[in-house]
């Protein structure tokens, strides 16, 4: 005959081998929890006393059972630590990652506008860079191959200096006659070489008029072709951090330039351009090819626009492809460059985007 309900032991003694989940909280884990477990195994004992029922074996089973369940509970707190573990190395890996390459997100709160600048050499004028320059927040200055001769270099320096926008090198290949944009079949070696010696004719007159050069931006047909070719891009990236660690590559966002400086860990700024065609693959259109160069300024502003809040510009297929900006790039010798400029300066203040150098988005 089974006992009475008064002689049975309390309910909480009947269950507790049951209560796997309440000893996990009395384990120890979280640290919170841990005053609890004392306590409640003397409620239990008590519980056990006041009944007047002796149970065979219960402190034996409530030991081995506790013991079962302090096991359990932290193998899966391990576990927990471990995928816990995990995401931490990942959050610290990708800011380490931001910290070697200089980069920190910026959510398109801040962007860049640079245009190509300090390209008139002795008789000649090109562009319109006095009047381009307040407009602008970084300029990419001519270093004498492709263009530009010693007086438009300390020109165009004193002239940004004074105007408090970033300053950076603008090598090209040594082909005054084409302006720079024609291939030319040198070695990575050659193409490195190049890129030192501009840098430190451009640096000679920073120093000089008392500026600093921020960033280096290749030229024509030595970013088009460094944006495709990882051996040229890997030699120029090489070239630049070891004449300046601290300076910031500019190249064709999602190019091998981009790539190369993340492999050797210098700082990087991705630039799209708003007065040139993309083909599908997100190189530049050849401006051979017709279309190649926009003089809209309503297409371009609204590429621009498209470009810095969706991530994405059509190509010349149709198509849309994926493209991160950090600094829209407007070409000085574009006969509306000045129209540009000022158009997507507004529109982008406009939509809340504020206009600053690289110095102030990428850092080193």
């Amino acid at each position: 005959m089974p006992p009475s309900r008064s002689k049975c032991p309390p309910q909480g003694i009947r269950d507790y081998e049951g209560t796997a989940d309440r000893l996990a909280a009395m384990s120890g884990y979280p640290q919170t929890c841990m005053d609890k477990r004392p306590v409640a195994r003397h409620s239990l004992l008590k519980m056990t006393a006041k009944s007047g029922h002796k149970i065979p074996g219960f402190k034996k089973r409530y030991k081995q059972t506790e013991k079962k369940v302090l096991q359990s509970t932290k193998k899966r707190y391990e576990k927990s630590d471990t995928k816990t573990a995990k995401k931490t190395a990942q959050k610290n890996d990708t800011k380490k990652r931001y910290k070697q390459t200089g980069r920190e997100e910026t959510y398109m709160s801040k962007i860049d506008l640079n245009c190509d600048l300090g390209e008139s050499f002795g008789a000649y004028t090109i562009g319109m860079d006095v009047d381009v320059i307040p407009l602008i927040s970084s300029c990419n200055i001519a270093c004498g191959y492709h263009a530009s001769d010693p007086l438009v270099m300390r020109r165009t320096i004193s002239l940004a200096k004074e105007a408090g926008i970033g300053i950076g090198a603008h090598p090209g290949y040594p082909d005054l006659m084409g302006f720079g944009r024609r291939n030319l079949n040198v070695s990575p070696e050659e193409a490195a070489a190049y890129v030192t010696y501009q840098l430190g004719a451009l640096y000679a007159f920073a120093k000089s008029a008392g500026a600093q050069i921020r960033h280096v931006k290749p030229h024509g047909a030595l970013y088009n072709m460094a944006g495709k070719d990882f051996s040229l891009a890997l030699a120029i990236a090489k070239a630049v951090k070891a004449f300046d660690p601290s300076l910031i590559l500019l190249g064709l966002s999602g190019s091998e330039s981009i790539r190369a400086a993340q492999e050797i860990g210098l700082p990087y700024a991705r630039e799209v351009f708003a007065d040139r065609a993309y083909m599908p693959d997100g190189s530049l259109m050849p401006r051979n090819r017709e279309g190649a160069v926009i003089h809209d300024e309503n297409e371009a502003i609204l590429r621009v626009i498209r470009m810095v809040k969706e991530h994405k510009v059509t190509a010349c297929d149709g198509n849309d492809i994926e493209i991160v900006p950090d600094s829209i790039c407007v070409h000085g010798d574009n006969i509306k460059a000045l129209t540009f400029v000022t158009q997507i300066r507004s529109t982008l203040e406009a939509e809340g985007i504020q206009i600053a150098p690289l110095s102030e988005i990428i850092y080193s």
